[in-house]
């Protein structure tokens, strides 16, 4: 089967991207065949095989010339593949994910639209946890690697209920009134 692709206007066969812009044919075409359309494949294969001049490469977000040495590897089985954004660009990338997701796990969970903590009021998102309504915080502590994966779990179960958000210390001072018998008022 015969691939053709359009980039800048130019449209013709994936081979001859390939052959002009030194890229390597099978992984083009294993793009295409895992389901992207032939622009977006080779659009993605011209970035990600972005072929490295003296051991330096662009990164896609900062635009900065870094040395390859700077960029994480695709996969084993994509051999010398570096993906398009340097480990720093990434790792912020990966950040900012994770501290939107939990935004939304905790206004999802607030009683109003904006997250709080359901007994004082409080609203600085440094100091919101969820609590567990009924307990059961270690078992998900334990079945889940890290508090991401827990909150991607609720997501994918569109948020279901006993949970609530609670600030640092009322979370604490329920964990006292549920653990130590009400010692604690």
């Amino acid at each position: 089967m015969k691939y053709t692709a359009t980039i800048d206007g130019r449209t013709q066969s994936v081979k001859k991207w390939c052959e002009e812009l030194g890229l390597n044919y099978q992984t083009a075409v294993a793009r295409i065949r895992r389901g992207c359309s032939p622009e977006l494949s080779v659009t993605k294969a011209l970035q990600v095989q972005n072929t490295p001049i003296d051991g330096h490469k662009t990164c896609t977000q900062c635009k900065c010339v870094k040395p390859v040495s700077e960029f994480t590897r695709l996969s084993r089985r994509a051999g010398n593949e570096l993906v398009p954004a340097c480990k720093a660009c990434d790792s912020l990338r990966t950040y900012n994910a994770r501290k939107d997701r939990r935004k939304e796990l905790l206004s999802a969970y607030s009683v109003g639209s904006n997250a709080e903590c359901a007994v004082c009021g409080e609203s600085r998102i440094a100091v919101l946890d969820l609590d567990h309504i009924a307990g059961g915080g270690n078992k998900d502590r334990n079945t889940y690697s890290n508090p991401h994966a827990f909150y991607n779990a609720l997501r994918a179960q569109g948020y279901p209920p006993g949970y609530r958000v609670l600030c640092r210390n009322c979370n604490w001072i329920e964990y006292l009134k549920l653990h130590k018998r009400g010692e604690y008022k």
